[in-house]
């Protein structure tokens, strides 16, 4: 009913009802309805709607022949987008009519390979060009089994990877149920004809396979369920041996066939996805220059010059295919910015660094010509100690990193080192060495005793007694014991945590100095190298100990090397070697020849005062200075039991320093010193 007849109806009805009396109502009438409430009208204009459209809308009303025309010469990926874009021309593209346009489109790319006999022209356009999944419908581009003729998704790829015969990787969910394994049962129940007169390998001759690499390494063939199912409903119906025969051979025939096509169709994509991917860096590169040119009109021309390569690229934002517009700029600039003042800022800690670490390997490399500049004997602090000299720090930190300092220039600022800076090391040292002493004092029962002293002060540290043990090195007095033991393999400071008293050193050191009359309390190392005893060891049944040579000869020491013996011996086993036989083995000592090696030394000649560093330079010396009084050969030295280091007649040494003062004085001097000599029981 139309809206002017219900009005005219619902008029004639209350004039009806008007004339009808109704009386008065009850209390159980109804009440009348309320009135509607008003509603506020909205005067607001209202919104157009337009319909945006591109500027190919009016391609479909175009005429059929004229389409036909045009769209033979569209590539084969537009056409397929075309057929997917509206439904008249799904409807037009996709009809019988239409597959001289797909042929067309196919014979203009360059190298492709015909369309398999297993698909048309669009199912293999969609192949090759296509976006969709197959199995899930996922819209995403994926890569393509030529083998098995399906494609995969990234969003299905899994944890393992999947390779067809030919090596194409393929996704890991979607197959789960499209392929399965020859050795499984879901396989033979599916086709169980076919498993079983086939082999997996008779099998993967037929049947489209897929490889799989599982957790452990291991690779397992997954073979299509839908091309199976079909080859066993074949063998179903068919018993006879020799149909069978004849089937396998044609089956074998039509996969080769299969395999040389995706052969073809590999080669053909490998050249592709190769220009594909130079066209897309050929993109990102322009895009790079153009960031670079941006920066650099900011001032970053020196910075970008020393990036690491391939830093810049790293940037999320820089190496993408999109042209880089101003809009884009604008939105990355303070990202890319921030990143050149960060790459800057590493770039100059490590500069500073590796600066610090040339000149700290530098002022190791002229410390021992730095040390020749001081009077011979003189205990100089460490590199570790010495670059943090103030005149050193503030030429190590104040030149310019980027610059190198001379040799010259280091040895320079060494010897404006004050004699202060020196001293003041010195009593730090000293004050940290009582200070353990101390420690190690009020925390032992029995050194204390060792040692006759109950508080220890730096007067202390002088006595012939305090023998310290250094980690790693050995035992030294003072004040060797201030040398650094890692010089030149570490650049650290001294440290006195690795130094304490020995009590078993102590105590073969106190018996030392009882056996020669001297008080233990007043007694220093200088007393007991002026009267240069000689020592040697008592068996422990009272007789002389004897060499391991048995030929009954005494093995005599020296003061200073007889405590490297006390981990062999007791400090009551020790003797006082006679007058005598002193004299004998000073000048057995004096006359034994014997090679040694040192670096990063400090020698001295007796004749002429030249000093060396190593013991290459002193060989020469030797080789041009013949020493007639005491007939010394080229290429040999001697003794010197003055200092109870390695050296010879007119050389002394002040003391290795470092690992050379443990292999010296340990090693090569200990084969020199336990001397034979012919005196009686």
């Amino acid at each position: 009913m139309r809206r002017s007849s219900r009005l005219v109806a619902r008029r004639e009805s209350a004039e009806a009802h008007d004339g009808v009396d109704t009386g008065s109502r009850t209390s159980e009438s109804p009440e009348p309805a309320a009135p509607p409430k008003r509603c506020k009208k909205d005067n607001r204009p209202a919104k157009a709607k337009f319909v945006t459209r591109g500027k190919l809308r009016r391609l479909p009303d175009l005429p059929v022949e004229l389409l036909y025309e045009t769209f033979q010469y569209v590539e084969p990926s537009a056409l397929l987008h075309l057929s997917r874009s509206v439904k008249s021309f799904r409807n037009l593209l996709m009809s019988r009519s239409a597959r001289p346009i797909w042929q067309s489109s196919l014979a203009s790319v360059e190298g492709l390979p015909p369309a398999p006999d297993s698909m048309n022209e669009p199912q293999y356009v969609d192949l090759v060009w296509g976006y969709g999944c197959p199995f899930c419908g996922t819209a995403f581009g994926g890569t393509i089994s030529w083998l098995a003729r399906w494609s995969q998704f990234e969003s299905l790829r899994g944890p393992r990877r999947m390779t067809t015969g030919l090596g194409v990787l393929v996704c890991y969910s979607s197959p789960l149920k499209r392929f399965l394994s020859f050795d499984g049962s879901e396989l033979c129940n599916k086709a169980y004809c076919l498993v079983s007169m086939t082999s997996e390998t008779r099998l993967a001759k037929i049947v489209p396979y897929i490889e799989v690499e599982d957790k452990s390494g291991d690779t397992i063939r997954l073979f299509s369920v839908d091309v199976a199912v079909k080859y066993n409903v074949d063998l179903s119906s068919n018993r006879n041996i020799d149909r069978i025969a004849r089937w396998m051979l044609d089956k074998e025939r039509a996969f080769r066939a299969v395999l040389q096509h995706a052969q073809l169709e590999e080669k053909w994509d490998a050249h592709r996805q190769n220009d594909k991917q130079k066209d897309l860096d050929r993109r990102r590169d322009l895009r790079q220059q153009a960031i670079e040119k941006r920066l650099r009109d900011l001032g970053w021309v020196d910075e970008i010059a020393k990036l690491p390569s391939g830093a810049l690229a790293a940037q999320k934002s820089v190496r993408t295919v999109a042209p880089l517009s101003e809009k884009g700029w604008l939105a990355i600039q303070d990202a890319l910015i921030a990143f050149m003042q960060k790459a800057r800022d590493v770039r100059l800690a490590k500069e500073k660094s590796s600066a610090l670490e040339a000149r700290r390997k530098l002022l190791s490399d002229i410390y021992c010509e730095y040390r020749l500049t001081k009077p011979f004997g003189t205990i100089l602090p460490g590199i570790g100690d010495l670059k943090n000299a103030p005149v050193i720090v503030r030429l190590f930190q104040e030149t310019p990193f980027d610059k190198q300092i001379s040799a010259s220039t280091v040895l320079a600022a060494l010897d404006t080192i004050p004699q202060s800076f020196l001293d003041e090391w010195q009593m730090q040292c000293d004050s940290k060495l009582v200070s353990i002493a101390q420690d190690q004092l009020s925390k032992s029962e029995t050194l204390p005793n060792a040692l006759g002293i109950d508080n220890f002060t730096a007067d202390s540290l002088r006595l012939a007694s305090v023998l310290f043990s250094v980690d790693g090195v050995g035992y030294s007095h003072y004040p060797r014991v201030l040398i650094s033991p890692y010089p030149y393999y570490f650049y650290i400071a001294w440290q006195a945590g690795i130094i304490r008293l020995h009590l078993d050193a102590v105590t073969l050191a106190r018996r030392a100095v009882e056996l020669v009359g001297k008080d233990p309390l007043t007694a220093t190392v200088e007393d007991m190298d002026r009267l240069e005893p000689w020592y040697y060891y008592q068996a422990a049944c009272g007789s002389v100990a004897v060499s391991r040579a048995s030929d009954a000869t005494r093995i005599v020491y020296p003061w200073r090397y007889v405590i490297l013996q006390q981990t062999h011996h007791q400090p009551k086993q020790l003797a006082l070697l006679g007058p005598e036989d002193t004299a004998i083995a000073r000048e057995f000592l004096q006359s034994e020849l014997y090679d040694v090696e040192f670096t990063n030394a400090d020698a001295q000649c007796l004749h002429c005062a030249e000093r060396f560093t190593a013991s290459s330079d002193m060989r020469e010396h030797m080789r041009e200075v013949k020493d007639d009084e005491t007939g010394l050969q080229p290429g040999h030295i001697r003794a010197d039991a003055q200092t109870g280091h390695a050296g010879c007649r007119g050389w002394r040494n002040a003391g290795f320093v470092g690992p050379s003062q443990c292999t010296a004085y340990g090693v090569l001097v200990r084969a020199v010193l336990q001397a034979s000599l012919t005196a009686p029981i």
